[in-house]
């Protein structure tokens, strides 16, 4: 490397040591919240409100109500895929439990970790197909973390 070259371009030297200190600076900095994410929920709001995104309330002035729990939300996801997959054709009945990990804080959504399924079918080889596929594109859940069993006497 060609230190006197170097030297006579200063500019190039106080930039790198610029960059630098922003760079740890930036670190240091506590991270402001996502206004996309930030959810507050007016008077009247509901989990199904919450999940779509929407509020009957002041939504954000006013009074509040607050997020609703990891448990409420497992029972939002459970009612709903067990509504929703017992309409696909061969299924004559379905349970569902959805398991979430708790949300950090009030600005991000908790993440599902597991479903558990069970089913009774014409043909649950099928049915399984299907469900999990279902799952999978509604909750944007990986294949192996759904587990699709028979119900008994199926």
């Amino acid at each position: 490397m060609d230190w006197q070259r170097l030297a006579k371009q200063k500019w190039l030297i106080f930039l790198a040591a610029l960059g630098v200190i922003l760079l740890s600076v930036s670190t240091l900095l506590p991270k402001r919240a996502d206004p996309a994410t930030t959810t507050t929920l007016g008077t009247g709001a509901n989990v199904d409100d919450w999940m779509n995104g929407t509020t009957n309330g002041t939504g954000g002035g006013g009074t509040t109500t607050p997020l609703p729990s990891v448990a409420e939300i497992e029972t939002y996801y459970d009612s709903q895929l067990e509504r929703i997959l017992s309409k696909i054709a061969g299924i004559r009945a379905v349970t569902v439990m959805v398991t979430t990990t708790p949300s950090s804080g009030k600005t991000s959504q908790p993440q599902v970790i597991g479903v558990l399924v069970t089913v009774n079918a014409d043909n649950f080889f099928t049915a399984k197909s299907e469900i999990v596929e279902s799952i999978t594109n509604v909750l944007d859940v990986p294949a192996y973390k759904i587990s699709v069993e028979p119900q008994k006497g199926n």
